[in-house]
């Protein structure tokens, strides 16, 4: 299979909370492969990492919190013209 778009996976993980817990917790687990293997980053990738990896945390506390509060509009519906 060739792959067209190697983004893809990733673009669809980012629209479920579930999946930005999941790679929130797959950061930590990352870091410490990388720390074990004693490998050396720079200072910028790690502040890039950083806040990718709040940023996941962050947009899922939001979407919980965003299905505990869901209330229905009270907004009347706009009806089309025919």
């Amino acid at each position: 299979m060739k792959v067209l778009d190697p983004f893809a996976g990733y673009r669809l993980a980012s629209g479920h909370p579930i999946f930005h817990a999941s790679l929130f917790a797959a950061s930590w687990i990352a870091e410490r492969v990388a720390n074990a293997k004693k490998e050396t980053i720079s200072s910028e990738i790690e502040l890039c990492f950083f806040i990718l990896r709040w940023s996941h945390c962050l947009l899922f506390v939001l979407a919980m919190i965003s299905f505990l509060f869901k209330v229905d509009s009270e907004l009347e519906e706009i009806k089309r013209d025919e």
